[in-house]
Formats: C-alpha cells, structure tokens, sequence
C-alpha cells in the first residue's frame, strides 16, 4: 500500500504518545496544528472516548479517564515508531482543553509515571469491556480480559470453555461487576447481521445501529429499530418487558409490515392494515377497538394487505372476553320496584321478560341487562319466563290451530282442565285447538263455550265429515286454497282467476275468499265423490225430446230452471246470485232448444223452383237447428 509522503520535518509531522500510566501499550496520535496541542507531562484524561493507534497490535485503542504520561514525537525521526507507513492512521489528538486534561504542572515529558504529584493520579482500576452477543440466545457479558484492542468492533469470543465461540460487539463497561474471563480467536473476524428489534415495556436499552454506533437510550413503553447485536436491557426481558426480532433491516430501516384485525364474534370480515402502530399489539397478541367501530378485533401479522386501509386504536385489551365482557343483570320485582337482584349468570335469553326463579325467590321478575361491575352477585335459575308481569301473576291459555293456519288465540278463561288436550269452539266449530299454559298476556280475551274435547290434533282433524267439494275462483287474481283432507292433513291448491277446482273429498275448506264459489255434493263414500246426477221427471210412454237427447234436453232444462228460481229468489227476497256470468250461457240454450222444439215433425217443405242452393229464396229444407253440442 503506497502512503502520501510525510509532511515536512518538525512540528508539522508530529505525533503525540500516550503511555498509560496503569499499564499497556502506548497509543499515538498525530498533531497537524489544528488542535491545541496538549502539555508534555503526566495528565489524567477527562473527555470524550476517543481512540488512539496502537502500532503494536496495530489496532485502535480508547481513551479512558486514567493517568498518561504525554510526549510528543517526530515522524521523520528514523528511530521514530511512527514513520510513512502508519503515520495517516494515527487521529488527530484531543484538544488540550480544562473538560479534555488535568495536567500535573510538576512533570515534563522527561517525567515518568510514578514520578507525578503523590495523589494526582487516580488508582488504576482494571479496564472491562462489554461483550453483546449477534444472537439473543447467548445474554451479555462483562470481561476482564484486556479487549482494548477490540472496542468498538467484532470479535470471535468462547466465554464458556463448555461452549464455542460465537461472535460478540465490544464496548467499553462502566465497571467490572460480575467480570469473567474470555478468550478470543485473533485470526477470525465476524459481524453481525443488522435486524429489526421490537422492546415493549420501560427499560435502560444498549444496542450497536446499523453504523457499527454504540447506542444507550431510555426507552419508555415501546420502541422498534435496527441493531447489530441483541439489544441489552436493565431490566432484563421479562413479564413487564418484551423483546422480539422481525427480520433483517433494510437500508437501516424496520421493513413495513401488513396486520390482519379480525373480529372477535367472527361477524364482521377482517380488516388489513399496514399502520405500523399496530405493531405491539400483534407482538403481544392483544385485542383492539378501533375508531368507526364498536366491536373488538384480534391483530395478528398476515403475508400480504388486500384493499389495507388506516386504522387508529381506541382501546386496547388482553382478551376479547375483556374487551367484550359477558353482561351483568338486574331483576326488579314486578309488585315492589325496590327490590332486586344482581346476577351475572346467563339471562341474555330473558331480557325484558318476566321469570319465575327456582326455587328460593318468590315472585315475578322482570329481567334487565346492565354493564359494568355489580355490587353483588346471586347465581340464577329461571323456572319459566312471560312476556309481563301480568301473564306471570295470572295464569292466561294459549289455544293453536292444529292446522297452523288461525293465528294463536291467549285466554284468561280457565282451561286448566284442557291443557294438552285439543278442543274445538262453538263458534268455530271446525277449528282444533291444542290448549297450553301462556306466558304472554297480550291481547287476552275470554273464550267462548267448548264445543268437542280430543285426546290428540289427530282425532280432532279427522272427526269431521267427509264431503265432497269443489270451488271456483272468480277474483282477477291466482289464489292458494287449503283445505282439511279427510286423514286430518292440510292440502293445498292453486286456482287461476276463472279456473275451477275438481271435485274433492275432505273435511272442509281452510281459506276461502269473498269471491270464491263454493258447492257441495254431499258425503263422500269410501273417499269418493258420490256420481253426479241430474233430477228426472216421470213421462209418459213414448216421450222423447226434440233434436238433443233425453239426458242433454234435461240438463239445460235444470239449468236454466235454476237460474229462473234464483232471479226470483232475488227479486223476492234480495238473495244474491253467486254466478250470475253463466246465466246468459243456459238461457240462452235453452231458448234455442225450444225453438227446435216447435218445428213440426209432419210438415212437408215445399222446394220452390229458384232451388235451395238459390240465396235468396227456399224455406231451408235442409237447415236444423242445433244447440246439443254447445258447451
């Protein structure tokens, strides 16, 4: 390696010795005239760690607070241990300042240690170093051993002879406490990786920056950053104080991590983040709320952020339970609002219902929920539960439709004698009813008279006749139709506007509507529809119908009959015609078979000489009137 050459012979070549006065290799400094330089003699160093250049381990040496004995030299000197080739690593020398030297105005250069002022100097005490280890797994240590030459770098250090070397950053110590000694493998070098360091609590932290910088601060709850070594802390890691490693940095810089916040009930869906204040709370597994939201979220670190968005933490928790506590709740007597109980045992399925309780504590209850702590706490067992205090002090009956189509009927009147039986009314007579205690009061009447007591739903659905029916839809719109079939089970059926429905065998008709129309055919045999029939009249011998057959003359004869009766009936006594549509159809039939009633049999139809196929004359010889196919 060439070197620049030294400057010219005299004061601007020259360097200053220190020798400890306590022992050790003398460390030089060079001196260009840009410090005041400091006096020859025996001084005790008082300023800033500085390192000097030992040319014998060919290493940097730090000052420290002890005696020196101070002498100036030449470079150009051939005897000189400081010549062209180590002159440009020496740094320049402290300045000679009050805060830098306590000179001993006694001694020169020519004065040895030992020679100064009886007491100037202070009594040596040995030098230890502290030791930080690249791996968290090894803690730090304080050594004895002569390190001088390593402070501020790395070394390979076996500091148990049951263990190997592993590579530690040397500093200076403050004392010996606890001091071991080490061996060191001069002929390795090592460094250590620069990681990210997380330290959640309050602690006195050492650590070595990305720069190789030894760094002592206080930190107080959090901090996160780049060290080489594992970061050293007073307290130690523990309960109150946690330290974890989230990889390497980057350009001396924490890499920015993404956060998952997932809902402690699991309803909501996860939120990503990458606010790195979310840090801590994924270290130490807590629970948040975060601001636009009331419910309470797990933050836990994830591979990647989708659609991240900001996030600022309101509150923080150890457990969703503690952030989400389960309720407390208040039971307030229903006849004396001064007496209560506290309880947190589970009622969330009873608030603002009325409970009976087993078995100590009479009385009607209404149940509360409140939050936060209670003054006292009484384990709850609910009897039953009402809607009021009303339905819990009296006892009211609920009566439901077997069929589940009539909305329930509550009841103060007693049917204590029914419960689990199925009852049918006076009033509705073809309606089950399965009668039950109530636990609600609401919109109680008193029932009317019992018409029927069954055993079961079954028997009540299957008590009734069995008839045969059939409906026709006459509204604009489709309708459902239910209907009780003769086993008791309820069948249904659409019908569109117009349509009508087959002839059915059941019990009768659940749901109709006020255009419906409704026939019936009487009882059904063997679950059939009797045969449709149509009156007849006696006739004499021989009696025949025009044109149509006996049975088709017949059928629009009843037809238009009936219709005759019913516009009589209505005439009469204002009784309307459900179907007055098909009216017009019937009389119309039979009007034209009566006309073909009065053509004569016997009479002889004249062709006239024009022809029939003439239009405009004949009598229609060959024309009949017919209505029978008509629908």
């Amino acid at each position: 390696m060439s070197y620049p050459p030294l400057p010219t012979p005299g004061f601007s070549a020259s360097w200053y010795g220190f020798e400890p006065c306590c022992g050790g290799n003398i460390i030089y400094f060079r001196h260009d005239g840009t410090t005041n330089a400091p006096n020859e003699g025996i001084s005790v160093y008082t300023g800033p760690a500085t390192q000097g250049y030992d040319p014998e381990t060919d290493s940097y040496v730090t000052l420290i607070n002890q005696c020196y004995r101070i002498y100036r030299g030449d470079a150009t000197d051939p005897a000189s241990p400081i010549d062209g080739t180590n002159y440009y690593n020496l740094n320049e020398v402290p300045s000679f300042t009050p805060s830098n030297y306590t000179w001993d105005s006694t001694t020169t250069y020519e004065t040895a240690c030992g020679d100064e002022t009886p007491g100037f100097c202070p009594e040596c005490e040995t030098q230890c170093y502290s030791l930080y280890p690249c791996a968290g797994d090894i803690p730090p240590v304080t050594t004895n051993t002569d390190l001088s030459a390593y402070v501020g770098t790395y070394a390979w250090i076996q500091v148990n002879a049951d263990f190997g070397y592993a590579c530690f950053f040397v500093t200076l110590a403050s004392d010996c406490l606890n001091a071991v000694t080490v061996v060191v493998d001069a002929g390795e070098e090592c460094s250590c990786n620069c990681e990210c360091y997380e330290i959640i609590g309050t602690a006195q932290v050492d650590y070595v920056d990305c720069d190789s910088n030894p760094i002592s601060t206080f930190i107080n709850g959090y901090w996160k950053g780049c060290s080489q070594v594992y970061p050293f802390t007073n307290p130690s890691p523990g309960f109150n104080l946690t330290i974890v490693s989230h990889g390497n940095c980057v350009n001396g810089q924490c890499p920015p991590e993404c956060y998952e916040l997932r809902d402690c009930d699991e309803i909501l869906d996860s939120i990503f983040s990458t606010a790195q204040s979310l840090s801590p709370y994924a270290t130490l597994g807590q629970i948040v709320q975060i601001e636009g939201y009331t419910n309470c979220w797990r933050v836990t670190t994830a591979e990647s952020c989708s659609c991240a968005i900001n996030v600022v933490v309101t509150q923080v928790y150890d457990t969703c339970e503690e952030c989400n506590p389960a309720p407390n709740y208040l039971l307030t007597n229903c006849d004396d609002s001064t007496t209560i109980i506290y309880t947190s045992s589970d009622l969330s399925t009873y608030v603002n219902q009325v409970v009976e309780l087993n078995p100590d504590c009479p009385g009607c209850w209404i149940v509360s929920e409140i939050n936060g702590p209670i003054p006292s706490d009484v384990p709850i067992s609910v009897s039953v539960a009402f809607d009021d205090c009303q339905a819990c002090k009296t006892t009211y009956y609920i009566l439901s439709d077997c069929a589940e189509i009539e909305a329930d009927i509550i009841t103060s009147t007693n049917l204590s004698d029914y419960i689990g039986q199925t009852i049918t009314l006076e009033w509705c007579p073809t309606t089950c009813w399965t009668v039950a205690v109530s636990q609600t009061s609401l919109n109680a009447g008193v029932l009317g008279d019992i018409a029927q007591e069954f055993d079961t739903c079954l028997a009540c659905l299957t008590s009734f006749p069995c008839v045969c029916s059939r409906i026709k839809n006459h509204d604009t719109v489709a309708h459902n139709y239910d209907y009780l079939d003769c086993e008791g089970t309820v069948q249904t059926i659409t019908l569109l506007s117009g349509e009508r429905s087959e002839r059915i065998c059941m019990a009768h008709w659940l749901s109709s509507y006020p255009t419906d129309y409704v026939e019936y055919f009487g009882n059904c045999i063997n679950g059939e529809c009797p045969p449709q029939i149509y009156p007849k009249r006696d006739v004499k011998p021989g009696y025949t119908t025009p044109v149509c057959s006996t049975e088709k003359y017949e059928k629009i004869t009843c037809k238009s009959a009936e219709i005759l009766y019913k516009q009589v009936m209505t005439l009469r006594y204002g009784i309307t015609n459900c179907c007055p549509e098909e009216d017009d159809k019937w009389l119309v039939k039979k009007q034209l078979i009566d006309l073909v009633a009065l053509r004569d049999p016997d009479y002889d139809c004249a062709v006239t000489s024009c022809g029939c196929n003439q239009p405009t004359c004949g009598c229609g010889c060959n024309t009949t009137i017919n209505t029978c196919n008509s629908h």
